[in-house]
């Protein structure tokens, strides 16, 4: 199943306090069907206003799981330790 990254509005949820709410999401598979299934914990709110809120917010989870796992999981990070970013 195509597509890996996905945003828009919870529609169903064993929750009801979730529906209705804009998230953005990282799934293994089938994003780009027009219903896709993701785990709460993958889901981040959508911090974007305007038409274009959910095409801007499907490209965050990608890189905001890559960069927490590479640098705060892999990496041995310490308070004032220096890193740098260039890209």
């Amino acid at each position: 199943m195509l597509g890996l990254e996905a945003a828009g509005t919870i529609v169903e949820a064993n929750n009801t306090d979730l529906i209705g709410k804009e998230v953005c999401t990282l799934v293994p598979g089938g994003a780009y069907a027009e219903f896709c299934e993701a785990k709460w914990g993958t889901c981040l709110p959508i911090p974007f206003q305007g038409e274009d809120r959910f095409i801007r917010a499907s490209g965050l989870p990608e890189n905001v799981f890559t960069v927490w796992k590479n640098v705060f999981r892999n990496m041995d990070t310490k308070p004032r330790k220096t890193m740098l970013f260039h890209g």
